[in-house]
């Protein structure tokens, strides 16, 4: 698989990576707590292999890049958890919010793309960071944006091709 990743990422590696929102919370969670990956309702789809993985691509970029969209719907997501977890999860949040690269793109000129009726406020943004000259790899769990960016000629790719190559290792 490293071979795979080099090929792949390689070119990425200074431009970043921007995570979806379902990702982003897989990853503030299974920071938090990595038993919480299989038993909270938002990231119950994901298992352990699947924290693990997004973190050793992660790894393999100088920064990760958000918007404020991303991070409004990652915080709406954790409303789900109750007591100490929603306080450690938020906590964890804010605390990887420092060394995010956020870009910002006003919805004001999101609405008008030609993506935001399909794609929405949040995946516009994703998609049009994308196609910037030095617009990072989105990483993503939705094949509809991922096929959008990449025919628009941004860079992205599904988080489940990384999945079946590691579990081929």
């Amino acid at each position: 698989m490293p071979d795979f990743l080099e090929a792949r990422l390689g070119p990425y590696r200074r431009r970043g990576l921007l995570l979806d929102s379902n990702l982003l919370l897989l990853y503030v969670v299974g920071q938090t707590d990595r038993n919480l990956v299989r038993s909270f309702k938002r990231t119950q789809a994901f298992t352990d292999a699947d924290f693990r993985l997004l973190v050793l691509l992660r790894t393999r970029f100088d920064s990760l890049v958000t918007t404020p969209h991303v991070l409004t719907e990652v915080n709406g997501l954790t409303n789900a958890l109750t007591g100490s977890y929603r306080v450690d999860v938020r906590a964890r949040l804010a605390a990887d919010v420092a060394l995010l690269d956020e870009r910002h793109i006003p919805a004001i000129d999101l609405v008008e793309t030609a993506s935001f009726k399909g794609l929405g406020l949040t995946d516009s943004a994703l998609a049009l960071i994308a196609q910037s000259a030095d617009g990072p790899l989105v990483l993503s769990t939705d094949g509809a944006l991922v096929q959008f960016i990449l025919k628009m000629g941004g860079a992205a790719d599904d988080f489940s091709t990384y999945k079946y190559a590691y579990r081929q290792r």
